[in-house]
C-alpha cells in the first residue's frame, strides 16, 4: 500500500518539476557509476512454485473479502456501542485484515521449508550477509525513487486534468490516513499499518512469492516488469474514477525500484526498508500538509 500525496498548488508543482529534474540527474549519476548493474547469477538459491504463490494469494484474498469481514460484523454487533464512529470502524477493520493475514500467512509457512524460506528473504549466495547493508541500499534508493514518483504522479495529474478536467480522489489509503488523524490512537494504529505491516505483507507476496516465481520463466527483467505490472493494478480502486491512472502509472515505476533492489541484494529487507521508508515520508507530508 504505498501512498502518495496529491493536489499540488501552482507553487508546489514548480518545486515538483525541479525535484524531478534532480531525480533524472542523480539516477543518471549512479547509473553511470554502475549502481544498476546487477551481479552476474552464479548461484540463486531463491525459489517459490506457482503451488506456494497460489495458496499465499489465495489466503490474502479470503481475507479481505470473506474473514476479515465475517470477524469485522460479529465484533461491531457484539460490541456496536465502543465502535460507534466511522473511523474505529475502518481502523478496526484495517487492524482485522493485517492481523489475519500475518497469522494465517506464518501459520501456512510454518509448513514449508525453512531453507527456502530463509532464501527467499535473504539469499545465502550473496556477497553481503549484512541486513544492515541491505536497509542502507533501501534507504538510498529511496532518495532516486522519490524524486522521479512524486513527478510522474504531478505530470500525469497534468495532463488527465488538460484533457479531462477530472477533479482529483484522494487514493483510498489517503482518505483512509485523514479519516484517522483526528484521534492519536486511531492514527497510530493507522501509521503503523501504512508504514509497517503493509510493506512487510506487500514485498513478500509481490518480490518473494510472483517476482521469485516468474524469474525461472522471464528473466530477471521480464519478473520485474510483470510484477510490477500486476503489483499497481492491485492497487485500482473504481472510487478513484480516473485518479487512478496516476496512481497505477507512479506505482508502477515504484514497483520497478523495489523489484530491482530485491535482485540487486536478494533480500526482501531491502525492498521492505525502501517500501516503508517510502510509505513513512509521505505520511509525514500528507499529515503536515
Amino acid at each position: 500500500m504505498p501512498i502518495l500525496a496529491s493536489s499540488y498548488t501552482p507553487s508546489e508543482s514548480a518545486s515538483i518539476l525541479v525535484l524531478f529534474l534532480f531525480g533524472v540527474i542523480i539516477n543518471a549519476v549512479v547509473y553511470k557509476q554502475g549502481f544498476f548493474k546487477l551481479a552476474p547469477k552464479d548461484s540463486d538459491h531463491r525459489y517459490f512454485s506457482l503451488k506456494q504463490t497460489f495458496v499465499c494469494f489465495s489466503i490474502y484474498f479470503i481475507n479481505a473479502f470473506f474473514l476479515a469481514p465475517f470477524l469485522f460484523h460479529n465484533i461491531v454487533s457484539k460490541y456496536g456501542p465502543f465502535f460507534e464512529s466511522l473511523k474505529t470502524r475502518l481502523v478496526l477493520f484495517q487492524a482485522l485484515v493485517v492481523l489475519c493475514n500475518i497469522a494465517l500467512l506464518s501459520l501456512y509457512l510454518l509448513f514449508q521449508n525453512k531453507t527456502q524460506l530463509k532464501a527467499l528473504w535473504k539469499d545465502p549466495s550473496t556477497k553481503s550477509t549484512s541486513y544492515f547493508y541491505d536497509g542502507l541500499i533501501g534507504v538510498f534508493t529511496w532518495f532516486l525513487s522519490f524524486p522521479l514518483i512524486v513527478g510522474i504522479n504531478a505530470l500525469c495529474d497534468k495532463i488527465l486534468d488538460y484533457f479531462f478536467h477530472f477533479h482529483e480522489v484522494d487514493q483510498v489509503a489517503v482518505r483512509f490516513l485523514k479519516t484517522s488523524s483526528s484521534s492519536w490512537i486511531t492514527l497510530a494504529i493507522t501509521t503503523l499499518i501504512i508504514i509497517v505491516s503493509a510493506p512487510f505483507i506487500e514485498e513478500f507476496l509481490f518480490r518473494g512469492c510472483i517476482q521469485n516465481y516468474l524469474r525461472r520463466y522471464l528473466g530477471t527483467l521480464g519478473s520485474i516488469v510483470t510484477t510490477s505490472l500486476i503489483f499497481a493494478c492491485m492497487h485500482f480502486s473504481p472510487s478513484q474514477n480516473l485518479s487512478n491512472v496516476s496512481l497505477l502509472v507512479s506505482l508502477f515505476f515504484f514497483s520497478l525500484y523495489l523489484g530491482f533492489v530485491y535482485e540487486k541484494t536478494r533480500s526482501l529487507i531491502t525492498s521492505i526498508i525502501l517500501h516503508m521508508t517510502f510509505n513513512g515520508i509521505s505520511v509525514i507530508r500528507i499529515l503536515l500538509s
